[in-house]
């Protein structure tokens, strides 16, 4: 008579389980950070890229026009009737809104609002007295807040600065301000870290 062999299959114990489980959370908490980084710095990159590209399409627009644009389809679709001076479009995006803001545009999800402004004396940026203009066109990435935290951290805003302008929150061409400035000699300039804190960058001015 043979006797038929039964091997038991072995299978995970439940020690082993959890030690796999730990070893993936541990793993995931020191990985999880850097990914986080990389996502926001990829955010901070394009957000510059988009100013640059932007200071280049305002100063084709003007060399063009002899004004700057209103809303953001001016830099997109010729007026009606044609104006034979455009030479559009001037950016790669195609926002399809006729007014100064573009709603969601910024890496962020936040809107973008063109400002811009005209003096038959002069008008200083952001109040700076160094900074003098008889017309000029501005950004504001408008940075609300959203369940109790700003939308766009304060140290990104600090970066683009950094990499743009001076680095400092409340001189230069590029600073922190309250939303919603109505003209860009109007712009309150206050630190990036006082919760709700526009960018506002000056794209191209006249003195």
């Amino acid at each position: 008579m043979i006797k038929k062999v039964i091997k038991k299959k072995k299978g995970f114990t439940l020690i082993e389980l959890l030690v796999v489980i730990a070893i993936i959370i541990i793993l995931a908490a020191i990985l999880l950070p850097y990914i986080i980084n990389r996502v926001e710095d990829s955010r901070i990159s394009r957000m510059i890229g988009e100013i640059r590209s932007l200071k280049t399409a305002m100063l084709l627009y003007y060399n063009d026009l002899n004004v700057f644009p209103n809303s953001w389809d001016d830099l997109v679709v010729n007026s009606t009737p044609p104006n034979p001076n455009w030479r559009g479009p001037y950016i790669e995006k195609v926002p399809n809104t006729t007014t100064d803001t573009w709603a969601n545009s910024s890496p962020w999800k936040t809107n973008m609002r063109i400002i811009v402004e005209i003096s038959n004396t002069s008008f200083n940026f952001a109040g700076q007295t160094q900074y003098p203009f008889i017309r000029a066109v501005g950004l504001e990435v408008v940075n609300p807040t959203v369940s109790g935290q700003d939308a766009i951290p304060s140290k990104s805003l600090q970066k683009i600065d950094m990499e743009l302008d001076n680095g400092v929150d409340t001189t230069g061409l590029i600073v922190g301000g309250q939303a919603g400035a109505t003209s860009l000699s109007n712009i309150t300039p206050q630190a990036y870290n006082a919760g709700s804190t526009s960018l506002y960058v000056l794209l191209q001015g006249l003195k």
